[in-house]
């Protein structure tokens, strides 16, 4: 997939981008002209930040988020330790970030879970630990946990951000090598 650009929103420093519009899975929690997608551009505004772990969502998002989560995993959104079978872990939602120039981060759950096992699928249960804060008092924070399985270009002089799929196995970190046919 080619690599999509989103321009930079604010010139303070930070990598801060617009925000068009969240999903948790299919649903909107975040979209229109809501309070909650204005909750996106307060204070800083949404901020890429690779020397941040953990991604940090506006806390005007929280009560739609915690409702579709809860609708989709039968879960209570929580950040304490979990244990999970392979089949709750597969209701776990990805979490999409559409960006001005229709660019699109999503970040799956296997990003933004601590503790999920290298290996495809597991027996029993697995204990895990949601990454995603949903008490940002503006703006938000969109940490390293947001960009594992992507390429990001910080364009400094054309005052913009790419994003684009990364093509490596995240279970070694080593990109794959595919022959040009």
């Amino acid at each position: 997939e080619p690599m999509k650009f989103s321009p930079i929103a604010r010139d303070h420093g930070w990598f801060a981008l617009q925000v068009w519009e969240v999903r948790l899975g299919n649903t909107c929690v975040a979209c229109g002209n809501s309070t909650a997608l204005k909750s996106f551009v307060g204070g800083k505004g949404t901020i890429l930040d690779s020397g941040t772990t953990d991604t940090y969502l506006p806390l005007a998002v929280s009560d739609r988020f915690e409702q579709v989560w809860k609708e989709r995993t039968g879960k209570i959104f929580a950040q304490r330790r979990r244990r999970y079978t392979w089949q709750e872990y597969l209701l776990l939602p990805d979490l999409s970030i559409i960006f001005a120039g229709n660019v699109t981060l999503t970040v799956e759950p296997s990003s933004y879970m601590e503790g999920v096992p290298s290996y495809s699928q597991w027996s029993g249960g697995v204990e895990l630990v949601n990454r995603i804060y949903l008490d940002e008092p503006e703006g938000a924070v969109l940490g390293a946990n947001t960009m594992f399985g992507h390429e990001l270009l910080f364009d400094v002089e054309g005052h913009r951000v790419g994003l684009a799929k990364a093509r490596c196995d995240l279970t070694t970190g080593m990109p794959i090598l595919r022959p040009e046919i």
